[in-house]
């Protein structure tokens, strides 16, 4: 399957953004590419959801408001989770794409993200499925 056609199965994915329209934008070129999409604008809501959101693969922004994407990425892994997952920054360093990586991130993307490579990204990593523990 082409990752530039619509996806016919309904792979969940959670972004993590505290940008309102960059929130908004990544929400809708993933929907409109067949994705199911929960999108917070921070850990805080994240974590505060009434059931943690299942997801196939994570799009996390690094800077967000009381955590950052590393620290929110240790807390879905101690929590259990698995899924890919990948990181969007506008702020890229060779020492943060070192952090990220160890961290357990399968890749990151700089701001603003080219539509394709994003959903090339996100269809990989769901094809390449949990991340190894």
């Amino acid at each position: 399957m082409s990752a530039s056609r619509p996806s016919t199965l309904k792979h969940r994915v959670v972004v993590v953004e505290d940008s309102k329209a960059v929130r908004h934008s990544l929400e809708l070129l993933l929907r409109t590419r067949g994705y199911v999409v929960s999108a917070f604008e921070d850990a805080e809501h994240l974590f505060d959801a009434d059931h943690s959101p299942q997801a196939d693969c994570f799009l996390i922004d690094f800077r967000l408001p009381a955590q950052d994407g590393l620290q929110v990425l240790t807390a879905l892994r101690a929590a259990g989770s698995a899924a890919p997952a990948i990181m969007i920054t506008s702020c890229l360093t060779a020492d943060l794409r070192a952090k990220a990586l160890a961290a357990g991130f399968r890749s990151i993307i700089e701001k603003p993200p080219q539509r394709l490579c994003l959903i090339d990204e996100v269809a990989n990593a769901i094809a390449e499925g949990p991340a190894l523990a």
